[in-house]
């Protein structure tokens, strides 16, 4: 499996976890199910656009190592 695959499933795995954390603890907190999801959805883009941000970091630190 190559990097790409491997930080995607990395990704989602992560994300599976935090979602279901996040809506648990929201629905036991007696929170409505239209918040529960918004905030799923935001933490979702979230961590996409984080997952993105240390992708392209990486390439740019790898490219600097090149001589």
């Amino acid at each position: 499996m190559n990097d790409n695959w491997r930080d995607a499933f990395g990704l989602v795995m992560v994300a599976t976890v935090l979602v279901c954390l996040l809506s648990y603890g929201m629905a036991a907190s007696g929170c409505r199910k239209s918040d529960v999801i918004e905030a799923d959805v935001a933490l979702v883009v979230v961590l996409v656009l984080l997952h993105f941000g240390v992708r392209r970091w990486r390439t740019r630190s790898k490219r600097a190592e090149r001589p």
